[in-house]
Protein backbone atom coordinates (compact mmCIF):
# COMPACT_ATOMS: atom_id res chain seq x y z
CA UNK A 1 0.00 0.00 0.00
CA UNK A 2 2.72 2.27 0.89
CA UNK A 3 4.82 1.28 -2.57
CA UNK A 4 1.43 2.41 -4.63
CA UNK A 5 0.91 6.00 -2.61
CA UNK A 6 4.31 6.72 -3.69
CA UNK A 7 3.59 5.71 -6.97
CA UNK A 8 0.47 7.96 -7.31
CA UNK A 9 2.37 10.49 -5.54
CA UNK A 10 4.96 10.69 -7.79
CA UNK A 11 2.87 10.59 -10.89
CA UNK A 12 1.38 13.47 -9.86
CA UNK A 13 3.93 15.19 -8.99
CA UNK A 14 5.10 15.21 -12.63
CA UNK A 15 1.55 15.66 -14.05
CA UNK A 16 1.62 19.07 -12.43
CA UNK A 17 5.21 20.11 -13.70
CA UNK A 18 3.72 18.76 -16.87
CA UNK A 19 0.40 20.86 -16.88
CA UNK A 20 2.86 23.80 -15.97
CA UNK A 21 5.15 23.21 -19.03
CA UNK A 22 2.86 21.81 -21.74
CA UNK A 23 -0.91 22.02 -20.63
CA UNK A 24 -2.17 20.76 -24.16
CA UNK A 25 0.12 17.74 -24.46
CA UNK A 26 -0.52 16.19 -21.30
CA UNK A 27 -4.38 17.04 -21.26
CA UNK A 28 -4.81 14.92 -24.98
CA UNK A 29 -2.28 12.25 -23.31
CA UNK A 30 -4.91 11.59 -20.22
CA UNK A 31 -7.75 12.05 -22.40
CA UNK A 32 -6.65 9.14 -24.98
CA UNK A 33 -5.83 7.07 -22.32
CA UNK A 34 -9.16 7.51 -20.35
CA UNK A 35 -7.67 9.75 -17.82
CA UNK A 36 -5.98 6.63 -16.73
CA UNK A 37 -2.80 6.56 -14.48
CA UNK A 38 0.31 5.57 -16.40
CA UNK A 39 3.45 4.19 -15.30
CA UNK A 40 6.18 6.65 -15.17
CA UNK A 41 8.85 5.14 -16.74
CA UNK A 42 6.13 5.15 -19.73
CA UNK A 43 5.56 8.69 -19.55
CA UNK A 44 9.01 9.84 -19.76
CA UNK A 45 9.82 7.73 -22.47
CA UNK A 46 6.32 8.92 -24.47
CA UNK A 47 6.66 12.50 -23.78
CA UNK A 48 9.51 14.85 -24.60
CA UNK A 49 11.94 15.58 -22.32
CA UNK A 50 11.59 19.05 -20.38
CA UNK A 51 15.37 20.92 -21.15
CA UNK A 52 15.99 23.25 -18.28
CA UNK A 53 19.69 23.89 -20.06
CA UNK A 54 18.96 23.91 -23.72
CA UNK A 55 17.79 27.67 -25.15
CA UNK A 56 16.85 26.65 -28.46
CA UNK A 57 13.86 24.86 -30.28
CA UNK A 58 15.06 21.30 -30.98
CA UNK A 59 14.97 20.73 -34.80
CA UNK A 60 15.26 16.91 -36.91
CA UNK A 61 17.78 17.21 -39.24
CA UNK A 62 14.52 17.43 -41.86
CA UNK A 63 12.90 20.07 -39.98
CA UNK A 64 15.94 22.08 -40.48
CA UNK A 65 16.31 21.77 -43.99
CA UNK A 66 12.51 22.21 -44.34
CA UNK A 67 12.89 25.50 -42.29
CA UNK A 68 15.56 26.53 -44.52
CA UNK A 69 13.65 26.21 -47.49
CA UNK A 70 10.82 28.03 -46.05
CA UNK A 71 12.77 31.41 -45.28
CA UNK A 72 14.87 30.86 -48.65
CA UNK A 73 11.12 31.14 -50.35
CA UNK A 74 10.59 34.24 -48.06
CA UNK A 75 13.50 35.86 -48.41
CA UNK A 76 14.83 35.81 -51.97
CA UNK A 77 13.28 37.28 -54.85
CA UNK A 78 12.07 35.80 -58.10
CA UNK A 79 15.17 37.23 -59.67
CA UNK A 80 17.51 36.23 -57.43
CA UNK A 81 19.70 33.16 -58.24
CA UNK A 82 22.22 31.55 -55.71
CA UNK A 83 25.52 33.26 -54.41
CA UNK A 84 28.62 31.99 -56.29
CA UNK A 85 31.98 32.56 -53.97
CA UNK A 86 30.82 35.19 -52.25
CA UNK A 87 29.09 37.43 -54.96
CA UNK A 88 31.60 39.67 -54.01
CA UNK A 89 31.32 41.65 -57.71
CA UNK A 90 27.62 41.80 -57.25
CA UNK A 91 25.39 44.32 -56.41
CA UNK A 92 22.83 44.86 -54.02
CA UNK A 93 20.30 44.21 -56.28
CA UNK A 94 21.61 41.21 -57.97
CA UNK A 95 22.54 39.37 -54.62
CA UNK A 96 20.21 38.33 -51.64
CA UNK A 97 24.15 38.02 -49.95
CA UNK A 98 25.01 40.99 -50.65
CA UNK A 99 21.57 42.54 -49.02
CA UNK A 100 21.81 40.71 -46.00
CA UNK A 101 25.43 42.19 -45.31
CA UNK A 102 24.19 45.40 -45.99
CA UNK A 103 21.12 44.66 -43.69
CA UNK A 104 23.52 43.37 -40.61
CA UNK A 105 26.09 46.41 -40.80
CA UNK A 106 23.81 48.95 -41.28
CA UNK A 107 21.90 47.44 -38.04
CA UNK A 108 25.32 48.00 -36.61
CA UNK A 109 26.32 50.93 -37.89
CA UNK A 110 29.80 49.87 -40.01
CA UNK A 111 30.08 50.64 -43.68
CA UNK A 112 30.04 46.63 -44.48
CA UNK A 113 30.12 43.97 -43.23
CA UNK A 114 31.23 40.39 -44.79
CA UNK A 115 29.43 36.78 -44.07
CA UNK A 116 31.87 34.30 -42.94
CA UNK A 117 31.26 30.59 -41.98
CA UNK A 118 32.81 30.64 -38.25
CA UNK A 119 33.78 32.60 -36.03
CA UNK A 120 36.76 31.15 -35.23
CA UNK A 121 37.90 32.32 -39.04
CA UNK A 122 36.77 35.75 -38.74
CA UNK A 123 38.39 36.77 -36.26
CA UNK A 124 41.68 35.31 -37.19
CA UNK A 125 40.97 37.47 -40.12
CA UNK A 126 40.41 40.31 -38.33
CA UNK A 127 43.80 40.15 -36.07
CA UNK A 128 45.76 39.55 -39.76
CA UNK A 129 44.07 42.69 -40.93
CA UNK A 130 44.74 44.85 -37.85
CA UNK A 131 48.37 43.28 -37.77
CA UNK A 132 49.05 44.00 -41.62
CA UNK A 133 47.99 47.73 -41.23
CA UNK A 134 50.26 47.58 -38.23
CA UNK A 135 53.21 46.85 -40.80
CA UNK A 136 52.39 49.30 -43.31
CA UNK A 137 52.39 52.33 -40.63
CA UNK A 138 55.84 50.80 -38.45
CA UNK A 139 57.72 48.53 -40.64
CA UNK A 140 57.78 44.57 -41.15
CA UNK A 141 57.10 42.36 -37.94
CA UNK A 142 55.52 45.07 -36.19
CA UNK A 143 52.47 44.54 -34.58
CA UNK A 144 52.70 40.54 -34.55
CA UNK A 145 51.22 40.96 -30.52
CA UNK A 146 47.27 41.08 -29.92
CA UNK A 147 45.70 41.51 -26.00
CA UNK A 148 43.02 39.91 -24.73
CA UNK A 149 41.56 38.72 -21.30
CA UNK A 150 42.75 35.04 -19.97
CA UNK A 151 39.08 33.75 -20.74
CA UNK A 152 39.16 34.44 -24.12
CA UNK A 153 38.42 31.79 -27.00
CA UNK A 154 41.23 32.48 -28.70
CA UNK A 155 43.08 31.19 -26.08
CA UNK A 156 41.09 28.43 -25.01
CA UNK A 157 39.24 26.73 -27.85
CA UNK A 158 41.41 27.72 -30.85
CA UNK A 159 44.28 25.43 -30.73
CA UNK A 160 46.53 28.41 -30.70
CA UNK A 161 45.85 29.21 -34.28
CA UNK A 162 46.60 33.30 -33.98
CA UNK A 163 50.50 31.22 -33.28
CA UNK A 164 50.45 28.56 -35.80
CA UNK A 165 48.18 30.91 -38.66
CA UNK A 166 49.18 34.56 -38.28
CA UNK A 167 52.46 33.97 -36.35
CA UNK A 168 50.91 36.28 -33.98
CA UNK A 169 51.76 35.92 -29.68
CA UNK A 170 49.02 36.91 -27.49
CA UNK A 171 49.60 38.94 -24.65
CA UNK A 172 47.28 38.32 -21.71
CA UNK A 173 44.89 40.29 -19.60
CA UNK A 174 44.09 38.91 -16.39
CA UNK A 175 42.60 41.38 -13.06
CA UNK A 176 45.46 42.87 -11.41
CA UNK A 177 43.55 40.62 -8.13
CA UNK A 178 43.65 37.05 -8.56
CA UNK A 179 41.54 35.13 -6.30
CA UNK A 180 42.11 30.87 -5.34
CA UNK A 181 39.59 30.20 -7.85
CA UNK A 182 40.54 32.20 -11.11
CA UNK A 183 42.09 29.45 -13.05
CA UNK A 184 38.45 27.93 -12.86
CA UNK A 185 37.09 31.41 -13.76
CA UNK A 186 34.60 31.08 -11.16
CA UNK A 187 35.45 34.59 -9.56
CA UNK A 188 37.53 36.28 -11.96
CA UNK A 189 36.41 39.69 -13.39
CA UNK A 190 35.66 40.84 -16.85
CA UNK A 191 38.49 43.15 -18.53
CA UNK A 192 38.40 46.15 -16.81
CA UNK A 193 40.74 49.28 -17.86
CA UNK A 194 43.40 49.77 -15.36
CA UNK A 195 44.24 45.85 -16.41
CA UNK A 196 44.31 46.97 -20.10
CA UNK A 197 46.65 50.05 -19.53
CA UNK A 198 48.86 48.46 -16.95
CA UNK A 199 49.21 45.87 -20.12
CA UNK A 200 50.03 47.79 -22.84
CA UNK A 201 51.65 50.35 -20.84
CA UNK A 202 54.69 47.55 -20.31
CA UNK A 203 54.80 47.47 -24.83
CA UNK A 204 56.18 49.34 -27.36
CA UNK A 205 54.15 51.13 -29.51
CA UNK A 206 54.51 49.03 -32.90
CA UNK A 207 54.13 45.64 -30.79
CA UNK A 208 50.55 45.28 -30.38
CA UNK A 209 47.93 45.55 -33.25
CA UNK A 210 44.93 44.85 -31.86
CA UNK A 211 43.12 45.01 -28.10
CA UNK A 212 40.46 42.45 -28.17
CA UNK A 213 37.10 42.55 -25.94
CA UNK A 214 34.64 39.52 -25.52
CA UNK A 215 30.85 41.05 -24.58
CA UNK A 216 29.96 39.32 -22.72
CA UNK A 217 32.58 37.57 -21.02
CA UNK A 218 31.25 33.94 -22.02
CA UNK A 219 33.65 31.60 -19.70
CA UNK A 220 32.89 34.35 -16.60
CA UNK A 221 28.79 33.92 -17.00
CA UNK A 222 28.06 36.73 -19.79
CA UNK A 223 29.52 39.13 -17.35
CA UNK A 224 30.33 42.42 -18.90
CA UNK A 225 32.47 45.37 -18.60
CA UNK A 226 31.15 48.03 -17.40
CA UNK A 227 30.34 50.37 -20.69
CA UNK A 228 32.30 53.55 -19.75
CA UNK A 229 35.57 50.91 -18.98
CA UNK A 230 34.36 50.09 -23.07
CA UNK A 231 34.65 53.69 -24.23
CA UNK A 232 37.65 54.57 -22.15
CA UNK A 233 39.50 51.41 -23.91
CA UNK A 234 38.29 52.74 -26.84
CA UNK A 235 40.28 56.55 -26.17
CA UNK A 236 43.18 54.68 -25.01
CA UNK A 237 43.68 52.14 -28.36
CA UNK A 238 42.73 55.39 -30.48
CA UNK A 239 45.77 57.35 -28.85
CA UNK A 240 48.17 54.41 -29.18
CA UNK A 241 47.23 53.44 -32.82
CA UNK A 242 45.99 49.98 -31.62
CA UNK A 243 42.16 48.31 -33.52
CA UNK A 244 40.09 47.73 -31.23
CA UNK A 245 37.82 44.25 -31.55
CA UNK A 246 34.84 43.15 -30.56
CA UNK A 247 34.41 39.11 -29.98
CA UNK A 248 30.54 39.81 -30.51
CA UNK A 249 29.54 36.15 -30.12
CA UNK A 250 26.78 36.84 -28.04
CA UNK A 251 26.54 40.59 -28.95
CA UNK A 252 22.37 40.52 -28.63
CA UNK A 253 22.86 39.23 -25.45
CA UNK A 254 25.28 42.29 -24.17
CA UNK A 255 23.51 45.03 -26.02
CA UNK A 256 20.06 43.76 -23.60
CA UNK A 257 22.32 43.93 -20.97
CA UNK A 258 23.85 47.14 -21.44
CA UNK A 259 20.11 48.57 -22.21
CA UNK A 260 22.03 49.99 -25.44
CA UNK A 261 20.71 49.83 -29.25
CA UNK A 262 22.96 47.69 -31.25
CA UNK A 263 24.70 50.00 -33.35
CA UNK A 264 25.78 51.99 -30.26
CA UNK A 265 27.80 48.80 -28.48
CA UNK A 266 29.13 48.64 -32.23
CA UNK A 267 30.45 52.02 -32.22
CA UNK A 268 33.76 52.23 -30.10
CA UNK A 269 35.30 49.37 -31.97
CA UNK A 270 36.99 48.90 -35.39
CA UNK A 271 36.02 45.70 -36.19
CA UNK A 272 33.21 43.48 -34.86
CA UNK A 273 32.02 40.04 -35.13
CA UNK A 274 28.70 38.73 -33.92
CA UNK A 275 27.34 34.91 -34.34
CA UNK A 276 24.41 33.50 -35.94
CA UNK A 277 23.81 29.91 -34.23
CA UNK A 278 24.41 30.81 -30.63
CA UNK A 279 22.09 33.42 -29.25
CA UNK A 280 19.60 33.00 -32.12
CA UNK A 281 20.11 29.39 -32.90
CA UNK A 282 21.20 29.33 -36.78
CA UNK A 283 23.04 26.56 -38.72
CA UNK A 284 26.15 28.00 -38.34
CA UNK A 285 27.55 31.29 -39.62
CA UNK A 286 29.03 34.56 -38.90
CA UNK A 287 29.04 38.19 -40.07
CA UNK A 288 32.58 40.58 -39.90
CA UNK A 289 32.09 43.92 -40.19
CA UNK A 290 34.37 47.23 -40.10
CA UNK A 291 34.85 49.78 -42.99
CA UNK A 292 34.74 49.56 -46.14
CA UNK A 293 38.46 49.03 -46.76
CA UNK A 294 38.55 46.56 -43.85
CA UNK A 295 35.98 44.35 -45.21
CA UNK A 296 37.13 44.69 -49.07
CA UNK A 297 40.80 43.09 -47.52
CA UNK A 298 38.51 40.43 -45.33
CA UNK A 299 36.84 39.44 -48.42
CA UNK A 300 40.62 38.17 -49.78
CA UNK A 301 41.42 36.96 -46.93
CA UNK A 302 38.50 34.56 -46.94
CA UNK A 303 39.71 33.57 -50.01
CA UNK A 304 42.72 32.42 -48.63
CA UNK A 305 41.67 30.86 -45.11
CA UNK A 306 39.26 28.71 -47.78
CA UNK A 307 36.18 29.98 -46.53
CA UNK A 308 34.75 31.64 -49.87
CA UNK A 309 32.51 28.41 -50.47
CA UNK A 310 31.32 27.85 -53.61
CA UNK A 311 27.95 28.73 -51.86
CA UNK A 312 26.86 29.50 -48.77
CA UNK A 313 23.55 29.73 -49.59
CA UNK A 314 22.07 27.28 -46.35
CA UNK A 315 24.11 28.81 -43.76
CA UNK A 316 23.46 32.49 -45.27
CA UNK A 317 19.61 31.60 -45.21
CA UNK A 318 19.43 30.09 -41.77
CA UNK A 319 21.15 32.99 -40.68
CA UNK A 320 19.55 35.76 -41.96
CA UNK A 321 15.80 34.19 -41.19
CA UNK A 322 16.24 33.30 -37.57
CA UNK A 323 18.03 37.22 -37.07
CA UNK A 324 14.53 38.51 -38.29
CA UNK A 325 12.70 36.29 -36.59
CA UNK A 326 14.35 37.00 -33.08
CA UNK A 327 15.70 39.62 -33.52
CA UNK A 328 13.61 42.27 -35.99
CA UNK A 329 10.56 40.72 -35.85
CA UNK A 330 9.77 38.82 -32.77
CA UNK A 331 6.44 37.38 -32.43
CA UNK A 332 5.67 34.55 -30.87
CA UNK A 333 9.27 34.71 -28.44
CA UNK A 334 10.96 36.66 -26.21
CA UNK A 335 13.03 39.66 -26.80
CA UNK A 336 16.98 39.28 -25.76
CA UNK A 337 15.73 41.54 -22.89
CA UNK A 338 13.02 39.50 -22.09
CA UNK A 339 14.96 36.61 -21.91
CA UNK A 340 17.32 38.30 -19.44
CA UNK A 341 14.81 39.58 -16.90
CA UNK A 342 13.76 36.01 -16.96
CA UNK A 343 17.28 34.85 -16.20
CA UNK A 344 17.47 37.12 -13.48
CA UNK A 345 13.82 36.07 -11.92
CA UNK A 346 14.78 32.44 -12.13
CA UNK A 347 17.97 33.41 -10.97
CA UNK A 348 16.60 34.99 -7.39
CA UNK A 349 13.90 32.29 -7.12
CA UNK A 350 16.25 29.70 -7.25
CA UNK A 351 19.23 31.42 -4.96
CA UNK A 352 15.94 32.05 -2.29
CA UNK A 353 15.31 28.71 -2.35
CA UNK A 354 16.69 27.13 1.36
CA UNK A 355 16.86 23.78 -0.09
CA UNK A 356 18.44 24.40 -3.96
CA UNK A 357 20.76 27.58 -2.55
CA UNK A 358 22.40 24.83 0.08
CA UNK A 359 24.13 23.18 -3.90
CA UNK A 360 23.77 25.56 -6.16
CA UNK A 361 25.34 29.19 -6.61
CA UNK A 362 25.14 31.50 -9.53
CA UNK A 363 28.18 33.65 -11.15
CA UNK A 364 27.60 36.20 -11.84
CA UNK A 365 25.10 36.37 -8.53
CA UNK A 366 22.74 39.04 -10.30
CA UNK A 367 22.79 37.59 -14.38
CA UNK A 368 24.19 40.77 -16.25
CA UNK A 369 22.78 39.19 -19.62
CA UNK A 370 20.49 36.01 -20.51
CA UNK A 371 23.17 33.25 -19.72
CA UNK A 372 24.86 32.31 -16.37
CA UNK A 373 26.79 29.79 -14.70
CA UNK A 374 25.61 27.48 -12.54
CA UNK A 375 27.59 26.09 -9.68
CA UNK A 376 27.00 23.03 -8.15
CA UNK A 377 28.06 21.29 -4.58
CA UNK A 378 29.18 18.19 -5.90
CA UNK A 379 31.10 15.68 -8.11
CA UNK A 380 30.46 15.76 -11.94
CA UNK A 381 29.21 12.40 -11.42
CA UNK A 382 26.85 12.64 -8.47
CA UNK A 383 25.23 15.34 -10.68
CA UNK A 384 25.00 13.25 -13.71
CA UNK A 385 23.42 10.95 -11.97
CA UNK A 386 20.73 12.92 -10.25
CA UNK A 387 20.33 14.02 -13.96
CA UNK A 388 19.46 10.87 -15.32
CA UNK A 389 16.68 9.60 -12.44
CA UNK A 390 14.70 12.91 -12.65
CA UNK A 391 15.03 12.65 -16.43
CA UNK A 392 13.51 9.12 -16.27
CA UNK A 393 11.24 9.38 -13.64
CA UNK A 394 9.73 12.78 -14.48
CA UNK A 395 10.85 14.08 -18.05
CA UNK A 396 13.18 16.87 -16.61
CA UNK A 397 16.46 17.26 -16.98
CA UNK A 398 18.46 20.03 -15.27
CA UNK A 399 21.37 19.99 -17.89
CA UNK A 400 22.92 18.32 -20.75
CA UNK A 401 26.70 19.16 -20.79
CA UNK A 402 28.55 19.79 -17.17
CA UNK A 403 32.16 20.48 -16.63
CA UNK A 404 34.43 19.50 -13.58
CA UNK A 405 35.89 22.69 -11.22
CA UNK A 406 39.51 21.18 -10.25
CA UNK A 407 40.04 21.72 -6.75
CA UNK A 408 36.66 21.19 -5.45
CA UNK A 409 36.83 24.41 -3.47
CA UNK A 410 34.52 24.82 -0.87
CA UNK A 411 32.41 21.71 -2.14
CA UNK A 412 32.33 23.22 -5.43
CA UNK A 413 32.74 20.37 -7.86
CA UNK A 414 31.20 21.04 -10.85
CA UNK A 415 29.53 24.09 -13.29
CA UNK A 416 26.97 24.60 -16.09
CA UNK A 417 26.77 27.03 -18.76
CA UNK A 418 23.01 28.13 -18.51
CA UNK A 419 21.13 30.52 -21.09
CA UNK A 420 17.78 31.56 -21.98
CA UNK A 421 16.37 31.51 -25.36
CA UNK A 422 12.68 30.11 -26.84
CA UNK A 423 12.73 26.98 -25.77
CA UNK A 424 13.45 26.86 -22.60
CA UNK A 425 12.18 30.41 -21.85
CA UNK A 426 8.38 29.37 -22.26
CA UNK A 427 8.56 26.95 -19.42
CA UNK A 428 7.67 28.90 -15.79
CA UNK A 429 9.68 29.97 -12.97
CA UNK A 430 7.60 27.48 -11.01
CA UNK A 431 8.54 24.76 -13.21
CA UNK A 432 12.04 25.57 -12.71
CA UNK A 433 11.95 25.51 -9.08
CA UNK A 434 9.88 22.21 -9.10
CA UNK A 435 12.57 20.56 -11.13
CA UNK A 436 15.46 22.09 -9.48
CA UNK A 437 14.20 20.81 -5.75
CA UNK A 438 13.56 17.25 -7.27
CA UNK A 439 17.08 17.38 -8.67
CA UNK A 440 18.29 18.36 -5.05
CA UNK A 441 15.85 15.51 -3.46
CA UNK A 442 17.92 12.82 -6.02
CA UNK A 443 21.34 14.04 -5.06
CA UNK A 444 20.76 13.86 -1.45
CA UNK A 445 18.96 10.55 -1.99
CA UNK A 446 22.86 9.33 -3.55
CA UNK A 447 24.58 10.77 -0.84
CA UNK A 448 22.54 9.17 2.15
Amino acid sequence: MRVQSARFFEVGCWMMLSLIVFPRTVAEALASNNAEIMNLSSIAKNKPIIDFQYPHEKKTPAELMTSISKSTSELLKESDDMDVYGDFEATIDESYLRRFEREISQKFGKEDAVFMPSGTMAQSIALKIHKSAKEKKHGYGSGSVFACHHTSHLLLWEEDAYSHLLGMDATVVSSSVQTEQSESYVYSDPMKFRDVKRVLDVHDVDEISTLLIELPHRELGGKLTKWEEVLAMSTLCEDRGISFHCDGARIFEASAGYGLPLHKVAEPFDSVYISFYKGIGAMTGAMLMGSAEFCAEARIWLCRFGGNLYSKLPYAISCWGNYLDQVENVKDGLTFQEKHAKMQKIVEALSCNEKISKYVSFQPKIPETSMVHCFLKAKVDQCKQANDEISQRFGVKIFSRIREVEGNSNGVGAYFEWSIGQANGKITEEAFVDGWTKFVDALESSNS
